[in-house]
């Protein structure tokens, strides 16, 4: 079972599902992005990683080492008040960590959530598990090696997610069932690592990491376009601007348009950093 009967943390929020697309996105035609700054609130001199930010754009959800949590790298959350002002305090949330890793949180409707974690129960490596008010098997999504990173689609249906190094899609016909078997996207894989998706709402614009041999140097980010939902993603591209030597990866989009990764580029407050950059349509 890759269930957790923890919903506290989804109260008080507000609603943090995914965004109606109501207008055409910035990465819709050619763009751009501005000069990636760090989001000082939230960074220490540990690791910060794992953004996910609600459908109202003012709560981020992300992982951190920092002195105080229950284990590796625990949950953590900050909230602004406005999408143009700063983050805020940085809340930690023991209810979603554990002793062990526990990375993204992310959730399509403020009731239903997914994380991964290696915590104990899962069936080895790290494993997604369900933060919801009933009990869902994600037994076909999980075996003894490493799934991580889960994004799930705006309706529930589909689950973006690692699966052993490549990114996966995973399937089903409501909400109350189970997922079927993962479908790796062939067409976004490589020999080397791709990791870390994010999904636009209407699930035709994707950015995730790789270490692929065409990138800077390190861990790069990428975005893919398709169509529809239901068509194969075009070749993958470098995002302008923000990718460096370093490694960059990490990366969640908001239907504001904003990019927020993770980097250990010099001059960070610690080994890694969330950085924010603008999409800007040319």
């Amino acid at each position: 079972m890759r269930w957790l009967a923890v919903v506290g943390a989804l109260a008080g929020c507000g609603r943090i599902g995914f965004a109606p697309v109501t207008a055409a996105a910035p990465w819709e035609g050619d763009f751009t992005l501005e000069p990636p700054q760090a989001v000082g609130t939230l960074n220490s001199a540990a690791f910060e990683s794992e953004c996910f930010v609600t459908a109202d754009g003012l709560t981020m959800f992300f992982a951190s080492a920092r002195p105080g949590g229950l284990g590796m790298h625990d949950v953590y959350s900050a909230s602004r008040s406005a999408l143009d002002a700063a983050f805020g305090s940085v809340v930690h949330h023991p209810e979603l960590s554990t002793v062990d890793q526990d990375g993204r949180y992310v959730t399509f409707d403020g009731v239903h959530a997914y994380l991964w974690s290696s915590r104990a129960g899962g069936l080895g490596g790290t494993d997604i598990w369900e933060v919801s008010p009933a009990t869902v098997d994600l037994i076909a999504l999980n075996t003894a090696g490493f799934e991580y990173d889960p994004w799930p689609s705006a309706d529930g249906l589909r689950l973006y997610y690692d699966y052993q190094g490549d990114i996966a899609v995973t399937e089903r016909a409501s909400i109350d069932e189970v997922f079927g078997p993962p479908r790796v996207l062939a067409e976004l894989a490589t020999p080397d690592f791709e990791d870390n998706p994010a999904v636009s709402a209407d699930e035709r614009f994707l950015v995730f990491s790789s270490t692929r041999a065409s990138g800077l140097g390190g861990r790069d980010i990428y975005f893919a376009r398709r169509p529809d939902r239901d068509a194969a993603f075009s070749a993958p591209v470098l995002l302008p601007v923000v990718n460096t030597a370093f490694d960059d990866y990490e990366a969640c989009i908001t239907e504001g348009g904003e990019l927020y990764f993770s980097s250990n580029r010099p001059g960070g407050a610690g080994d890694d950093d969330i950085y924010r950059a603008p999409f800007v349509p040319l």
